[in-house]
């Protein structure tokens, strides 16, 4: 019986690749793993926030979150891009770059622990015992907290969805677990934050063991892997740079306080930003290793427009029940719903944006992807803080949509500029 509905599901699929023209078995198996492990891990986020908002103060928690966003551009030097090349070296077969590009991490992001120190001598020296202290205990897992996920990363490039979901359930569950049981039993930020950094530390370097014992092989070495990984880190530590100092001007011109309402306003927001993540996740390994036009305007209106179409539908969705959603989970912070709401006009633009950003990194446009990124990052840093100065939270929020129609007309002028010299070849 179970055999005979496979059949029919496969045959069904099959036949609406007609109308797709995309691999729908390979798209309804990837996404099935990868939705589920999103799923859990969007519930656990969801628990967490909860527990967040009904145990802690929104001065405490605002410290707990410029804390983390520090703590991001202190793991730049982890080269954070090394995960997309080893998804890239992977898809293409050849499997034996995990261990080079983790050491690379590991040795690169040390620098990012003696920054972490600094930056926790700096907080002493201005006589601030929390953060000093809070950055001192981070320290020690800054070099190997994000080097260790790189596992999932080959696991991907691989397209075994199934075990990089199983993982990350499992890391998900427990890291969120422990978290919250640290949450019931004090509100000492530095505890929670060496609860929040051990704890995704050591199942990162369980499930990294793993993958290297079972899936990494001993043959087909990339060299250019490492390279290429650099380039991408290079750029990326300009994005995450941009992405983490609004919070920290919030933080220094308007409070702790506004930090923890801009977070919980931007949080089920980037919770649905998970399905953009599942879509690059499928798609890459396809456009890394198959010869696909991915420039063409049939190629965005086959296989791109529904998504976005989904993304647009789902985001006025949740603008019409954001007040209640709020209402009924966060009570505390009901001045955010204005916020969030208008957030949620970033998602389709980031839809787009991430999807192509994706494809550049598959096919390894180097060039393109530093003249997108430098482009954005600049124009983030021009925008934000004024912004941010004169009007809050309000102007944040504005900020961010401003700097997601750049960066859409930046990605479609280069992607129509390709175009146009693809059909004069």
């Amino acid at each position: 019986m179970i055999s005979k509905i496979k059949n029919k599901i496969y045959s069904l699929l099959r036949r609406s690749e007609k109308y797709t023209k995309t691999d729908m078995v390979y798209l309804a198996s990837g996404g099935f793993w990868l939705t589920s492990g999103q799923i859990v891990s969007s519930a656990a986020a969801f628990l967490l926030a909860i527990a967040f908002a009904n145990l802690l103060p929104k001065e405490t928690y605002g410290v707990y979150k410029y804390v983390l966003s520090i703590a991001g551009m202190l793991a730049i030097p982890t080269l954070w891009g090394m995960g997309t090349a080893i998804s890239q070296a992977a898809a293409r077969g050849y499997d034996n770059v995990l261990a080079p590009a983790v050491k690379t991490q590991i040795k690169w992001g040390l620098w990012g622990g003696l920054l972490g120190i600094g930056t926790g001598f700096y907080y002493y020296l201005n006589n601030n015992p929390l953060l000093s202290l809070s950055f001192f205990a981070i320290s020690i897992f800054i070099p190997f907290m994000d080097p260790l996920n790189s596992y999932t990363s080959l696991l991907l490039g691989k397209k075994l969805f199934k075990k990089a979901n199983k993982y990350e359930i499992i890391a998900r569950i427990s890291a969120t677990i422990l978290i919250i049981a640290a949450l019931l039993l004090t509100k000492n930020i530095i505890l929670l934050l060496l609860v929040y950094f051990g704890s995704h530390t050591l199942l990162r370097l369980i499930f990294f063991y793993l993958t290297l014992k079972q899936e990494s092989g001993k043959q087909k070495e990339d060299k250019e892997v490492i390279k290429y990984g650099k380039h991408l880190s290079l750029v990326k530590g300009i994005n995450l740079a941009a992405g983490n100092i609004s919070n920290i001007f919030l933080f220094h011109f308007i409070g702790s306080a506004s930090l923890a309402i801009y977070s919980f306003a931007i949080a089920p927001m980037e919770q649905l930003r998970t399905l953009i993540k599942i879509a690059d996740q499928i798609i890459f390994p396809k456009i890394a290793k198959d010869n696909w036009s991915i420039y063409s305007f049939n190629f965005f209106i086959k296989k791109i427009s529904p998504f976005i179409i989904i993304l647009s539908l789902i985001s006025l969705t949740y603008i019409f029940i954001a007040p209640l959603f709020f209402k009924l989970f966060f009570p505390q912070y009901i001045e955010s719903v204005f916020y969030s709401q208008l957030y949620a006009l970033t998602i389709p633009l980031t839809g787009i944006n991430s999807i192509q950003d994706t494809i550049l990194k598959a096919k390894r446009e180097t060039k393109k992807i530093y003249l997108v990124n430098i482009i954005n990052s600049i124009s983030v840093f021009i925008i934000y803080l004024p912004m941010i100065y004169l009007w809050g939270i309000l102007g944040l929020v504005w900020a961010v949509i401003i700097g997601k129609i750049i960066e859409f007309i930046t990605y479609s002028v280069l992607v129509f500029r390709i175009s146009s010299a693809e059909k004069t070849e």
